[in-house]
């Protein structure tokens, strides 16, 4: 698994029980980290601001926005542009004994409600800010006012048979025909 780029982990003991604001930004060599991991041209702005607040016995509620202002590659033009991406952020973090562990042989099923879990009582808003401008990315982009390229009109079934005459060469072939 390929590591992201960019890391801002948080203590989950760092958090009071009133929560915490956290706003989490990129310097200029961890936004050309973080371009060249996403496979785009530049992230020109990158910020996340977050509240965390205690969740259960060792948990952690996280919710925020990530603002960012990135550069991508029109598909039709292939010339770059600026993009904005804006993702709302709502996460669960649990310790790893509070995950149900999974029988061996037992078939795993994605839960897309399932909480993330924290590596060493931490969380990492950072990995996790990153992760969201992933899938925040276009991954068609086109610039703005360009028109996808038309298909082709699908051409009308010839009426060419190339077997048609065939019948009557056969026909001349036959002895006592004529």
């Amino acid at each position: 698994m390929t590591q992201i780029p960019f890391s801002r982990p948080v203590p989950v003991q760092d958090v009071s029980a009133s929560g915490k604001e956290v706003t989490v930004t990129a310097d200029p060599a961890e936004r050309a980290a973080l371009a060249k991991f996403l496979k785009i041209p530049e992230v020109r702005r990158f910020e996340a601001h977050f509240t965390l607040k205690p969740r259960g016995t060792g948990g952690l509620s996280v919710t925020g926005e990530l603002d960012a202002e990135i550069v991508q590659t029109c598909v039709v033009t292939l010339e770059d542009f600026p993009a904005e991406v804006k993702e709302e952020i709502a996460v669960r973090y649990v310790e790893t004994d509070e995950v149900p562990p999974t029988e061996p042989g037992e078939e795993h099923e994605a839960d897309l409600d399932a909480p993330d879990v924290l590596i060493n009582g931490t969380a990492d808003l950072g990995m996790l800010a990153a992760e969201h401008l992933a899938l925040g990315l276009d991954p068609y982009p086109r610039k703005p006012g360009v028109q996808a390229p038309e298909a082709p009109a699908e051409e009308a079934p010839a009426t060419h048979k190339p077997f048609a005459g065939l019948d009557k060469l056969v026909g001349l072939a036959k002895p006592g025909k004529k």
